[in-house]
């Protein structure tokens, strides 16, 4: 991971990632 605040777009999808690792149960498969 780098820290590099120059591509919001990126640190947004880092942070969807770890959404999604966190809160699995959101998102339910079947």
């Amino acid at each position: 991971r780098h820290r590099s605040f120059s591509h919001p777009d990126q640190a947004r999808h880092e942070a969807r990632t770890d959404l999604q690792g966190y809160r699995p149960h959101q998102r339910p498969e079947g």
